[in-house]
């Protein structure tokens, strides 16, 4: 029999007798398959064509969640939800270095440093030196950056990491791959490295 044939490996009792009700099964089988086809390809290709429109709408969904949700960061607090979100983990974390800041952000440092800036020049943040290792500069929140924090609604980031922890592990652990393989691809089809 051929390879990757479903009924390979089965058992030969019979010896030759055997392989004639076999084969015409197997031969009854093929052709039904091959009739069947068709068919099915129409009702994959269907199957697929919803199933990328589902997953279009659902990624739709989720930006138009969170391009809300950074413009009314932006009008009720004036600061970007980059820089909300810096000072939400300086509100969980009091002093930060920049690359812990980094970490808890989910950024580069440089990207983070950037944000910093912007937040020391509203007076939101400042740099203080770290206790435990005067070399080192930590970021603290300002008591005008605490008020701000206060009336600030959840940043874009808070809202979409939300939502993952409302995913089971299982969910979490295959939302993460396809979306990998999903950011691969785009990366892939645009040139981007």
């Amino acid at each position: 029999m051929a390879q990757g044939d479903p009924l390979r490996g089965s058992p030969r009792i019979f010896g030759a007798l055997w392989t004639v009700p076999v084969a015409i099964t197997h031969l009854c089988f093929v052709t039904q398959i091959t009739q069947r086809a068709p068919a099915r390809a129409q009702r994959a290709g269907t199957r697929r064509t919803r199933d990328i429109t589902k997953s279009v709408d659902a990624v739709r969904r989720i930006m138009r969640i969170l391009r809300v949700a950074e413009q009314r960061t932006q009008q009720e607090t004036g600061i970007s939800a980059a820089q909300l979100l810096v000072l939400q983990h300086l509100g969980d974390s009091g002093a930060l270095s920049l690359t812990e800041l980094a970490d808890r952000t989910s950024t580069d440092r440089s990207s983070v440093t950037d944000v910093v800036e912007r937040l020391v020049e509203q007076r939101l943040a400042r740099r203080v030196r770290d206790p435990e290792d005067g070399r080192r500069a930590c970021i603290s929140m300002t008591a005008r950056g605490r008020g701000l924090l206060r009336r600030a609604a959840q940043s874009p980031a808070a809202i979409l990491v939300a939502g993952l922890r409302g995913l089971s592990p299982s969910q979490l652990t295959a939302v993460g791959r396809s979306l990998d393989r999903l950011s691969r691809a785009l990366d892939a089809h645009n040139g981007a490295s």
